[in-house]
């Protein structure tokens, strides 16, 4: 039986407050077996801090109510007031923050993913199932991103009456990447500043792709309106390259979109960036993806695929 971190967190709970096996599988209605061998696996890896309620808490809150505030923050985008009013709760948004931090929650931002069209569901299904038995060494995955220099969020920690003041350009500016990976782990882009258009495009590949490209390798690409205009498909045609067939909205299963999330983050972790050295940082991010790490994303495309599969077409966490 998978657990989830919830019932791990109730199971942790109960167990450091002296609950017995038999009863914790009676009050979660989990078989015995794994229950005794999550907490075999709590106690071997010694990690004290996993999810637990310590017990002055429950000194607070009764058992039930710890796990109704776990149960609204799971199904709900509820603030910390939120949950208090949403359960009748005579506690302070302290104690139910301090009790959050203890069972590794956090208050931010949720993920982005696209919403899917059932019909988009059901041809990413259909192309999984088609692409199970599909060699990914032989693919070539491409994209193109774009960055903003000011972008970053504008939170940070400060002392209550010397708010701290932050300089920006009434214009931000912004830098386009596109990017191309093997499974050998090499990556090569091209940094642009002008919009994408189908002949741009054109240009990009004819520049960047030709001398790059694998024989008999397939090239991938999404289905952007730049990438599927008439003169892109007879540039794939007259150079003999194998397009591989895309699923609309699908950036959980092309690997270099991990690769634009790691370069972001590097990018946001940039003190002092400048108009002047911006694009310099984001080349120095873009070389330090090293070969392992992509290699890593291509051994993941069949984990990817068969996850598609079983959320029914639905995003998943990649």
């Amino acid at each position: 039986m998978q657990l989830t971190d919830s019932q791990k967190n109730k199971i942790i709970t109960l167990y450091k407050l002296g609950s017995s096996i038999v009863e914790i599988s009676s009050k979660l209605n989990i078989n015995r077996k794994t229950i005794s061998l999550w907490i075999r696996r709590y106690n071997e890896t010694g990690e004290t801090k996993k999810i637990y309620v310590r017990e002055r808490i429950t000194n607070k809150l009764t058992l039930n109510q710890i796990f109704k505030i776990i149960e609204v923050i799971e199904t709900k985008n509820y603030s910390i007031e939120q949950i208090i009013k949403e359960l009748d709760l005579a506690i302070s948004e302290s104690t139910i923050r301090n009790i959050l931090k203890q069972i590794k929650y956090r208050y931010g931002n949720n993920k982005k993913k696209p919403l899917l069209t059932d019909k988009q569901k059901i041809n990413r299904i259909e192309w999984c199932k088609m692409h199970k038995m599909f060699n990914w060494y032989f693919v070539e995955f491409s994209d193109e991103m774009t960055i903003w220099k000011d972008k970053n969020s504008n939170k940070c920690w400060y002392k209550i009456g010397k708010q701290k003041i932050k300089y920006k350009n009434s214009h931000s500016i912004k830098l386009n990447v596109w990017g191309m990976i093997n499974s050998e782990g090499e990556f090569f882009y091209f940094i642009f500043k002008e919009n994408m258009n189908s002949d741009f495009y054109e240009n990009i590949l004819y520049t960047n792709l030709i001398p790059l490209h694998r024989e008999n390798y397939y090239f991938q690409q999404d289905n952007n309106k730049s990438h599927t205009t008439e003169n892109i498909k007879n540039f794939f045609k007259d150079c003999d390259i194998n397009l591989l067939p895309w699923p609309s909205n699908s950036p959980d299963l092309n690997l270099i979109e991990n690769i634009w999330h790691c370069v972001k983050n590097k990018m946001g972790k940039i003190i002092n960036l400048t108009n002047d050295n911006f694009e310099k940082n984001l080349i120095i991010c873009l070389d330090s993806i090293d070969k392992e790490t992509i290699i890593n994303l291509y051994k993941s495309m069949d984990n990817r695929i068969n996850e598609v599969i079983l959320n029914n077409g639905n995003p998943i966490n990649y």
